[in-house]
């Protein structure tokens, strides 16, 4: 793993700041697939005006693919209703994914988009991550995917009701 690839963010400021400028950058990069796993996702930048016009530039083209994994779907919900909405308005372009045997508390907080990706490493001290090695983002993708295998969809974008 090099340094200049992957780089330490200290601070929860800067490790917010970051998930936000990767999201921003993925939709102007024209990046296809955005992987994201975190216990309930609370803590991201979902509601950001910034993040949000770039999801919708971002989810405007054909085969966009945003997943979620999380163990906690009506926390997201209750902090974040603009991107609530936002994932209503593009349920075609979003999954969401519950682990099946997995607790929250054992979910990584990763977010993979192509060819970068941000990976929090310490919760507590808000230490981080910024992927850039392709060995380090192939090991991130292999991840998700493994944990995926384990998961169920969940927070679906409408509830049906008689």
């Amino acid at each position: 793993m090099s340094d200049a690839a992957n780089f330490l963010i200290e601070g929860r400021g800067d490790v917010i700041d970051v998930l936000r400028q990767l999201l921003v950058a993925s939709a102007n990069a024209g990046v296809r697939e955005l992987r994201c796993v975190d216990a309930n996702f609370v803590d991201w930048p979902l509601d950001d005006s910034s993040v949000l016009d770039a999801l919708v530039r971002w989810a405007r083209p054909p085969g966009r693919m945003l997943c979620f994994i999380a163990q906690d779907f009506d926390a997201l919900a209750r902090k974040h209703p603009r991107f609530t909405a936002w994932r209503r308005d593009w349920a075609h372009r979003f999954e969401a994914l519950q682990p099946i045997d997995l607790a929250g508390a054992e979910l990584p907080t990763l977010l993979w988009a192509g060819m970068q990706g941000v990976e929090l490493l310490d919760r507590e001290r808000w230490r981080a991550r910024w992927l850039r090695d392709p060995a380090e983002l192939r090991a991130r993708k292999e991840e998700f995917e493994a944990i995926a295998q384990r998961c169920e969809p969940a927070w679906p974008s409408t509830t049906l009701g008689l």
